[in-house]
């Protein structure tokens, strides 16, 4: 019988491999209520799209929404408008 993957392994690498800023402001995400499954979630839709704009705008789509960083926060962290 196939056993089911251990979708939690891949986090971690990814995460080492995220820019110090992005990192950061997934940590926020990780910390929120049910943040485990939001951060999970939020590196898989990461994974399925190409490009470094797409793969932080995907990453991110559900930081602003769960935690207490604001679009300010979000540039001071250096990320752009872009």
């Amino acid at each position: 019988m196939p056993v089911a993957p251990n979708l939690a392994q891949p986090v971690i690498p990814t995460l080492a491999r995220l820019p110090p800023a992005l990192r950061t402001a997934l940590a926020h995400l990780a910390a929120a209520p049910n943040g485990g499954a939001k951060l999970a979630h939020s590196l898989r839709v990461m994974a399925r799209v190409r490009g470094a704009l797409a793969r932080t705008v995907a990453a991110l789509h559900d930081v602003l929404e769960t935690t207490p960083l604001a679009l300010d926060d979000l540039r001071r962290l250096g990320f752009s408008d872009a």
